[in-house]
């Protein structure tokens, strides 16, 4: 499919434009370097994902929402949050959400050299599969960013990456009904929403240790992954100027958010219901509906 369906994060819900004659022929050289990004029907069907944890701080208000209502969401989470606070893993998974990998720390992919961001993401999937004792099949890249030969290769390692076609922009400081408001008017049949459980990807944060947290630290690997401890750049969330085809906003905020990400969770759930919405996992978004697809990368530098 085009991108700019895709990528009209706010514009809610539109047409599902034909696929060009173009794209059909080309499907089996371009498919290896696709993303999925949406799901391709009409049905009031919503995939809520959450990016960056987990977080106890952040990520349990999350988990309570969608428990209240019954709903189960995609948590892409980072390996680094995961050996600080593995158990908010665990609770995710007992609560029946489906973990995916987001990547070692919140380090930008396209900045490593190839060999280090594919090692960096295997042994981030096999800490994640580790505590969570789930295989983990979807990645999405901090940013989004990714090259040619990082998506095949990705693919290749089994993972299939998946990217979003609404947002709430939840990564910068403002009330928490501006932001409702904004996902609200995002949301489409067959997208998949980006949400945020936690603020690693904002310039500024720096965790909050794993006070508490039994076996923080203890599995294989901890600390010895390309990338770890690296604090995450100035760019914020999510710097999608940087990918093909995207006009969305820079994401440089420095200011770490304080709305009440609950409390965003159960309006957004709770007014989309209404309007006749039902929320599939991602997984189980390709199970209603065909799953749209598109080429994305990051262009090189200028």
């Amino acid at each position: 499919m085009r991108q700019r369906y895709a990528c009209a994060y706010e514009e809610g819900p539109r047409p599902i434009p034909p696929t060009p004659p173009a794209l059909r022929l080309a499907r089996p050289v371009l498919a290896p370097a696709t993303v999925r990004a949406c799901a391709i029907t009409q049905e009031p069907v919503l995939a809520l994902t959450y990016d960056d944890g987990p977080d106890p701080a952040t990520t349990i208000p999350v988990l309570d929402a969608l428990a209240r209502r019954h709903v189960r969401a995609t948590f892409f989470v980072l390996a680094e949050q995961v050996l600080a606070h593995p158990g908010v893993l665990r609770r995710i998974v007992t609560d029946g959400h489906e973990v995916a990998l987001h990547g070692f720390d919140h380090t930008r992919l396209t900045t490593l050299p190839f060999a280090q961001a594919i090692g960096s993401i295997r042994r981030a999937r096999d800490i994640v599969e580790e505590v969570a004792q789930h295989r983990v099949r979807l990645f999405r890249p901090a940013y989004g960013a990714q090259t040619p030969q990082l998506a095949v290769a990705t693919r290749a390692l089994g993972l299939d990456v998946v990217l979003w076609s609404a947002w709430a922009r939840d990564w910068t400081d403002e009330p928490t009904q501006v932001l409702l408001d904004r996902a609200i008017g995002a949301a489409h049949p067959g997208g998949i929403m980006l949400l945020h459980d936690a603020s690693v990807g904002v310039s500024g944060y720096r965790g909050r240790g794993a006070v508490g947290e039994p076996g923080a630290g203890a599995l294989p690997g901890a600390g010895a992954l390309p990338g770890a401890g690296v604090e995450p750049g100035a760019g914020g969330e999510p710097g999608a100027g940087g990918a093909t085809g995207v006009g969305g906003e820079p994401g440089a905020s420095r200011v770490l958010p304080t709305f009440d990400r609950g409390a965003l969770t159960g309006g957004l759930i709770d007014e989309l219901r209404s309007r006749g919405y039902r929320f599939p996992t991602v997984s189980g978004l390709a199970q209603l509906a065909p799953v749209g697809r598109m080429v994305w990368f990051e262009r090189a530098p200028a």
